[in-house]
């Protein structure tokens, strides 16, 4: 398989959400280390939303064009006909009304849905064999999905080098997949400025605003992130203002 068909099978299986749990956590460490790969997935996503929308745009013509040929339709001439083509004239048209006036927007959290997504466990030695068995067993637990267990494991490792902001996001990760939503608000917001981990930080925190509902939070956040040159998820960003129509 070359390395094209490759991309795309993983990206494709990816946003699918088709992957096994290692495979999915494997994909996502490469997006992480590849930002030609990052890139691709960016454009395929970008390109599957602009089908969504020229769909939408396609059934909202069909809508219309049955609309119109409603209302040029010969009335029938007994009374009860005539009564029977007004409701219905009126019942299409209102619907028509609607599809085409009212804004298509999805809810919050319905967004925050299509872009959920689990931070990759990098595994990396720790200070002390100690440190290191309990890393490498949250890590085991993290990939599987087993994030109660993280938890406490991670908690374990915070108490233990608490200037390590690593262990703080896999930790919020963890509450959000546990519904502790308010927990990993918490955590994400303490390390929303780190150099290293305050981008990933403050992507999360949007969304889990999105999640809750809190839409004007999640759109501060989103307009911080889409306005920022460098912030690797400007362009997400974007899609999701747009999609609201901000």
């Amino acid at each position: 398989m070359s390395e094209e068909r490759d991309h795309i099978w993983w990206i494709e299986n990816y946003l699918d959400q088709t992957l096994t749990v290692t495979e999915k956590s494997e994909f996502e460490t490469r997006l992480a280390d590849e930002p030609a790969l990052r890139e691709k997935l960016d454009l395929h996503r970008s390109s599957i939303i602009a089908m969504k929308v020229a769909l939408r745009m396609k059934e909202k013509e069909a809508l219309k064009e049955m609309f119109h040929e409603v209302k040029n339709t010969t009335p029938v001439r007994t009374f009860q006909m005539r009564t029977w083509y007004y409701a219905a004239a009126a019942v299409v048209a209102l619907l028509f009304a609607t599809w085409l006036f009212l804004p298509n927007r999805l809810s919050p959290e319905s967004i925050a849905q299509e872009y959920q997504e689990i931070y990759p466990f990098n595994y990396q030695r720790g200070d002390s064999p100690v440190e290191d068995s309990v890393f490498k067993l949250a890590g085991d637990f993290y990939t599987q999905g087993k994030f109660e267990e993280v938890i406490p494991l991670m908690q374990e490792m915070i108490a233990s080098q608490p200037e390590n902001q690593r262990y703080r996001l896999y930790l919020a990760m963890a509450y959000r997949e546990t519904g502790q939503l308010d927990k990993a608000i918490s955590e994400l917001e303490s390390i929303s400025s780190h150099p290293t981990y305050g981008e990933n930080a403050t992507w999360f925190l949007a969304l889990i605003h999105f999640k809750r509902g809190d839409e004007t939070k999640a759109i501060d956040l989103f307009k911080e992130i889409a306005s920022s040159e460098v912030h690797y998820r400007k362009v997400q960003a974007q899609e999701i203002l747009e999609k609201l129509g901000r």
